[in-house]
């Protein structure tokens, strides 16, 4: 599965590679670990919304 997060994002804001994010989530090796897999899930959600919501604005204004 493609990553939606750009690697340059990602690696400037800290976050788990999308593997280890969706494993840590499900089974994490620590309290912390879970949360930064939520986290990185938190911005890619919040990424792909806004993406999504950019994209429809531009097809409205046309």
């Amino acid at each position: 599965m493609p990553d939606p997060v750009p690697p340059a994002v990602a690696a400037r804001e800290g976050f788990l590679p999308v593997a280890d994010a969706y494993r840590l989530i499900h089974v994490p090796e620590t309290p912390a670990d879970w949360k930064l897999a939520r986290d990185r899930f938190r911005y890619q959600e919040a990424l792909v919304l806004q993406s999504a919501l950019a994209r429809r604005r531009a097809q409205a204004r046309r």
